[in-house]
């Protein structure tokens, strides 16, 4: 009997790999856009089985032709119904300086053993500290002070909540305005009967770069984190107050995957 010859009864190595490929591909093709290919610059790293936390990637990952996001998030407008930003009223910063002096210090950090007039003493040493920086990059024009109604801890009531953004460019360490140079931007919750800041909720949540967004109207407290190079979505405060927790776990967290941790100073939002 005549073999037929071997090489005829194998297929050439370069089409046994290449046409499976190209039928994957034609599958993710069929399946939708949101499978194929996408471009993936942050990477959800906690919260994937949530649902919210994949849908807000899938909404940062729509800005990978982008520099990346180390100051303020972005929502795409094909997330527009989905997530949202607080109506921010924009104060003037100077005409409400108290309230900026008392946003200072409810966030200042004073030692567990100082107690009454040795708290209050050191709270207004910090602000006096930085009232001068306050003045020049509010004379600048690189400073927002701004307030929206949020319900911040999901009681159904909503806070006056308050956000201090400093965005002033600063070329060294001396600059007159250093303290309002580093991406600053914090929250502050005021109780409006004593018309003070929340001292808890300044201590615990009104990290160095937080920020609010809304997730079809229930807000969550935004975080970036340098160290790690990732923005993090906070779990919020409960109804029963605001519990003093150094290190709270987030809900999300996404690592940010291009570029280095290096600060540019857009405008505020």
């Amino acid at each position: 009997m005549k073999l037929t010859p071997l090489v005829r009864l194998v297929r050439p190595p370069f089409v046994l790999s290449f046409k499976p490929k190209i039928f994957g591909l034609a599958i993710l093709l069929a399946a939708g856009s949101d499978f194929a290919l996408a471009e993936e610059c942050y990477k959800l790293v906690h919260g994937k089985g949530n649902p919210i936390c994949r849908k807000l990637g899938e909404n940062l990952n729509r800005f990978c032709d982008q520099p990346p996001m180390r100051r303020e998030l972005a929502i795409h407008p094909d997330f527009a119904k989905d997530f949202a930003f607080p109506k921010w009223e924009d104060l003037d910063p100077q005409a409400n300086i108290e309230l900026v002096a008392e946003a200072h210090r409810s966030w200042a950090v004073v030692a567990h053993d100082c107690k009454a007039k040795c708290d209050t003493g050191e709270r207004e040493r910090q602000w006096q500290l930085v009232r001068a920086q306050f003045l020049e990059a509010a004379r600048r024009g690189c400073l927002r002070f701004s307030r929206a109604r949020v319900d911040i801890n999901h009681d159904g009531k909503k806070e006056l909540v308050f956000r201090l953004v400093g965005n002033c460019p600063s070329q060294n360490t001396n600059d007159a305005v250093l303290s309002y140079s580093d991406g600053l931007s914090r929250l502050m919750v005021l109780d409006e009967i004593t018309e003070k800041f929340d001292r808890g909720f300044a201590f615990e949540r009104s990290w160095l770069l937080s920020d609010v967004i809304l997730h079809q109207g229930r807000a969550s407290i935004t975080k970036y984190e340098s160290v790690q190079d990732t923005w993090r979505v906070m779990k919020s405060a409960s109804s029963q107050g605001i519990p003093i927790v150094i290190f709270p776990d987030p809900v999300c967290e996404y690592r940010i995957l291009k570029g280095s941790a290096s600060f540019d100073f857009p405008e505020a939002r």
